[in-house]
């Protein structure tokens, strides 16, 4: 009896383990074998602008809206855009351009396979700017920033762009006072939702 029970255990044990294998194997899985319900955001792309109580005192929202495919480029589009979300604070007085600050986000949802395209690690460009790279924020999957110049008056904005699972998140803070600091912990706090 002791000869035939061993070899009956370890079939069994052989079974219990195959079985857990494949539960825990069993997710909807992308075309690189990654689990795609572990590394997706599941929730609204609204869900993570911040509040006004995130900034600091005196801003306020003067546009909010869900981004649309005509807020998309071209190469945006292609690479599958699925949705988005935009909101732009102000500080300041809105009688001169010199005295307004803005803090203004950006955040898109991609398939997984297309989201390592958002950012191809260069800084940002912009016209009528000189830009110079950032040390790397270290958020999300992968981050970039970028200093801009405007090249007439002398102004400076910061601009932080990353990825995390399948949301794209581009945040700026320019105008009269900037606080570089401040954005990236304002990025933090979006990253820790995704």
């Amino acid at each position: 009896m002791n000869k035939k029970f061993v070899p009956i255990s370890i079939i069994v044990v052989i079974i219990i383990l195959a079985v857990g294998f494949f539960l825990f194997n069993s997710g909807e899985k992308s075309s690189e074998g990654v689990n795609v319900k572990q590394v997706v955001y599941s929730g609204d792309v609204s869900n993570l602008i911040w509040s006004v109580n995130d900034l600091p005192e005196g801003y306020k929202v003067v546009e909010r809206s869900p981004r649309t495919t005509s807020d998309i480029s071209e190469e945006g589009l292609n690479r599958g855009w699925i949705e988005g979300y935009y909101i732009r604070y102000l500080k300041g007085s809105e009688e001169s351009i010199f005295d307004i600050s803005r803090f203004e986000l950006f955040i898109s949802r991609y398939p997984l396979e297309n989201i390592s395209l958002t950012i191809d690690g260069t800084p940002s460009e912009l016209e009528g700017y000189t830009s110079g790279a950032l040390p790397d924020p270290k958020l999300g999957d992968k981050s970039v920033a970028t200093k801009l110049t405007e090249d007439e008056l002398g102004f400076s904005e910061y601009n932080i762009k990353f990825y995390k699972k399948d949301i794209y998140v581009s945040l700026f803070n320019g105008g009269a006072t900037t606080d570089y600091e401040v954005l990236k912990d304002l990025a933090r706090k979006i990253e820790r939702k995704i």
